[in-house]
């Protein structure tokens, strides 16, 4: 078996070591997740918070919206008369609550579930999917309860296709290996319930296909954030990206700064404060899967934050360049060249391991897992590594996933990266 390491790096690790290796190997997932807002009390605006029980008081409210439409007629026809048709136009659709522009946060993240719809945006459009919508008829609700390695609880809502249940081997009472490593949800997943799907809500936004909530770890770093706007976000875990518009890429919350400047539903606002708190016993902590766009808004005021962390990928290639990987060997644009199949030549890197599997199974191989730090994630994106779609070919069935193109001119900076410790490389156990 040759590879281009050398010998001595070599000597030990053959194919069954190497099977050892992966019987061995867990997924470390990387878990990305919001805090509840508490609750504050409010006077909801419905019909019975207007209702009196005396009829003085009925009159005197009479009079006084009287009072008040009078008001609003007389200005409304004076500016009327003093508009053009265009002017009336123009503000009619700037007003419209179908604008993107206008597009707000009516739930707090906990109240959200799935085949409902989040507002969002995701400015680097390469990292957007187009894939179809979930249908009702062709789509269930799944209710499933984990065990973390921690000892610590997940439980989660997945929106999902009867195809991709089939393929999982999902059932009621059952258990199957879930692979979600962007949600940190890796393990083993029990299945609850499989319900119909929910009615898919109209109107614009993205679907909501995944609510995960958390029993928060003891140790996990949750930082306060505060907006120059007035929006606040109570609690939030370091690592969760948000849209950083002087930097244009998503950045983990805690390597922002105060005075950064971040996207929000009427433009843009800054940090003013970012403080550590203290996690309470039992805080829940939640996160949105979200369908083509990876972006949701929260709080009110709509910051703008992607729903994963991408720090986790995989690449299923043959054992040999397997093992030349393990053993501390670099990409090299001559191997790639040489060992490609289709498309152009590089190195691909799948965003869910199953994607990582079906190329592996056509080489007769296996798959490798790439954790990426977050300061390898800023230096790929800033030398424009790809993240898209991965292109459909002869595939009977949708990818899950995306892939990261990495084109051979960018082979020294991965190295590098490899090299800094930045990107780890291990055997991926299914």
């Amino acid at each position: 078996m040759s590879t281009t390491t050398d010998d001595a790096r070599h000597d030990g690790f053959d194919t069954d070591a190497l099977n050892a290796v992966f019987a061995e190997m867990k997924p470390l997932p990387q878990i990305v997740e919001f805090a509840p807002l508490p609750r504050p009390t409010r006077t909801r605006m419905s019909s019975a918070s207007f209702q009196v029980d005396n009829a003085s008081s009925r009159d005197w409210l009479r009079i006084f919206f009287g009072i008040v439409s009078v008001i609003f007629l007389s200005i409304g026809l004076f500016d009327l008369l003093q508009s053009t048709p265009t002017s009336i136009t123009s503000s009619a659709v700037a007003s419209s609550p179908t604008s993107p522009e206008f597009r707000t946060v009516t739930r707090e993240i906990q109240d959200f579930d799935v085949a409902q719809r989040v507002a969002g945006r995701n400015p680097l459009r390469d990292q957007v999917e187009t894939l179809p919508e979930p249908q009702s008829g062709t789509s269930r609700k799944l209710l499933l309860r984990m065990q973390k390695e921690s000892g610590l609880a997940l439980k989660i809502k997945l929106l999902r296709s009867l195809d991709w249940i089939t393929h999982v081997g999902a059932i009621e009472g059952g258990r199957f290996y879930l692979e979600l490593p962007e949600m940190g949800a890796v393990g083993d997943a029990f299945v609850e319930a499989i319900l119909p799907c929910p009615e898919i809500e109209d109107g614009p936004g993205n679907i909501v296909t995944g609510v995960f909530e958390h029993e928060a770890d003891p140790d996990t770093k949750i930082l306060s954030v505060t907006f120059a706007n007035g929006a606040h976000i109570e609690g939030v875990t370091d690592n969760h990206p948000f849209y950083s518009v002087d930097r244009k890429a998503f950045i983990a919350i805690g390597e922002m700064r105060e005075g950064e400047t971040v996207q929000v539903n009427d433009g843009t606002t800054t940090i003013t404060q970012i403080k550590s708190r203290l996690l309470e016993p039992g805080t829940m902590l939640y996160n949105l899967e979200t369908h083509n766009e990876h972006v949701f808004q929260v709080t009110l005021a709509g910051v703008l934050v992607h729903n994963s962390c991408p720090g986790v990928t995989f690449h299923g290639t043959d054992v040999d360049s397997a093992l030349h990987l393990l053993n501390g060997g670099r990409l090299d644009a001559a191997m790639a060249a040489a060992r490609k199949i289709e498309g152009s030549p590089g190195f691909f890197l799948a965003t869910h391991a199953d994607d990582a599997f079906f190329f592996a199974s056509r080489r007769s191989g296996t798959v490798l897992k790439f954790e990426l730090s977050a300061a390898a994630r800023r230096q790929l994106d800033a030398a424009g590594i790809l993240r898209r779609p991965i292109p459909q070919g002869a595939k009977p069935s949708p990818f899950f996933g995306d892939e990261l193109f990495v084109r051979p001119d960018q082979f020294d900076l991965f190295n590098s990266l490899l090299d800094s410790g930045d990107i780890i490389v291990a055997p991926h156990k299914f």
